[in-house]
């Protein structure tokens, strides 16, 4: 699923040490050492930078397998909560932005410093998350305002949560997609080639809002 990963010893030694810094943090806030909405922003957004390229290194290592999964989930809770407490994407972003070097040292976070291209496809899960929170209209009072669909997203968005609120999960669907379109033939070598890139990065993107989905669910439950 999705565009080409970063990867490499470094970029897994400076998630390691993300991890601990995060672990570090959330000890401090239980003792009661740190606190406030700059700390909840914190907080969110390193775990944000920690599933971000904990799902990339699990893509490129170990494929859609669990630890791939997993690392989806944290960011898309993250998000929520982010959601819940009121954050708009445009604040969130200026979280990222201002909590973007978070190790200290100067090495890792060289390394740890997305591209372009990176940026815009974190930006693009997050579109996802809040577009899915919105169109459930998941925790109402504190909502932000609708985030813009700068990538045409909605949708999708729309497609897969009536789909969970169906009944359907990431594989049904997928499943009913595939047998949708089995009887269309066989396409190009060079078509195939662009249908499986894109088919990837779609199957990405129902992962996300599958997940968003069963998140503002459960909590809606409670």
């Amino acid at each position: 699923e999705g565009a080409p990963a970063p990867s490499g010893s470094d970029l897994r030694e400076g998630v390691e040490q993300l991890a601990r810094v995060f672990d570090k943090l959330l000890a401090e806030r239980e003792k009661g050492q740190t606190g406030g909405k700059d700390v909840l922003g914190k907080a969110i957004t390193e775990v944000l930078e920690i599933a971000y390229r904990k799902a990339w290194v699990a893509l490129s290592t170990t494929g859609t397998g669990e630890a791939y999964a997993a690392a989806i989930k944290e960011f898309v809770l993250a998000c929520v909560t982010a959601y819940k407490s009121g954050y708009s994407i445009a604040a969130l972003n200026l979280e990222l932005y201002m909590n973007q070097k978070i190790t200290g040292d100067e090495k890792l976070d060289s390394v740890l410093t997305l591209s372009d291209g990176e940026k815009k496809a974190r930006q693009t899960w997050i579109e996802l998350v809040y577009l899915t929170l919105n169109h459930r209209g998941f925790a109402r009072e504190q909502a932000p305002p609708k985030p813009d669909d700068h990538m045409g997203l909605e949708n999708l968005v729309r497609v897969i949560t009536d789909a969970h609120k169906r009944g359907y999960t990431l594989d049904t669907f997928k499943l009913e997609e595939s047998l949708r379109t089995a009887d269309t033939g066989p396409p190009s070598p060079e078509l195939e080639r662009l249908n499986k890139a894109q088919k990837s990065i779609r199957s990405q993107f129902m992962r996300i809002v599958f997940i968003a989905n069963e998140i503002a669910a459960n909590a809606n439950a409670k």
